[in-house]
């Protein structure tokens, strides 16, 4: 699990994790060149479930990452976004076909899809504008209908939710920054503490 870390390299995962059959990147910087990166791990044919929730991966590394079929194994994908962020999806932008074409993750048992609200518990968007649920619940794949079928969508104002889409900053940007910081508070506290006693005297 790497989630809520940062990371936003796949060039840093393992070239090879014989049993790693799950991955974590949840609230990450995954953007579309990472996801493109990601398609190539030759560690991703193995896995059965891939969360990439909360990242930051546009259209072209979504479509990238679905064409690339090297993740015919997946069982559970997880794709949703937050709505406090700014780079989500907006609610009349429907996700790419090739995300959701059957050939590009044949095997899933479950498809994570739209915009949440992580804090309250509310979903906002399920990835698709509200005019094509019906068709897709009706011809879509198993799983996806499965979802688009159960999901609960939050009205903020009343018949008017397909609007509301409030503008925020995006948390990721001053994270690595305070992490740098943390970091070095650490280091500096273990080489206060290694020499001496734990409370740092000599």
């Amino acid at each position: 699990m790497l989630d809520d870390c940062a990371f936003g390299d796949p060039a840093l995962l393992p070239p090879n994790a014989p049993l790693l059959e799950s991955l974590s990147l949840a609230h990450n910087n995954i953007g579309s060149d990472s996801a493109r990166a990601l398609a190539a791990w030759p560690v991703l044919p193995q896995l059965w479930e891939l969360n990439l929730h909360e990242n930051v991966i546009g259209d072209d590394g979504l479509v990238d990452l679905a064409r690339s079929r090297a993740a015919q194994r997946l069982l559970e994908l997880d794709l949703e976004q937050d709505v406090w962020t700014a780079h989500r999806r907006r609610h009349s932008a429907p996700l790419p076909a090739e995300v959701v074409a059957p050939e590009s993750f044949p095997n899933l048992d479950a498809l994570y899809l739209g915009v949440i609200d992580d804090y309250h518990g509310h979903r906002s968007s399920c990835g698709f504008p509200r005019d094509r649920l019906e068709e897709l619940i009706r011809t879509g794949r198993p799983e996806l209908a499965a979802f688009l079928s159960h999901v609960d969508l939050i009205a903020y104002l009343p018949g008017e939710n397909e609007d509301w889409d409030p503008r925020t900053e995006d948390y990721r940007s001053e994270r690595l920054a305070r992490y740098a910081e943390a970091f070095a508070a650490a280091e500096q506290f273990a080489r206060e503490v290694m020499p001496g006693d734990p409370r740092g005297r000599p």
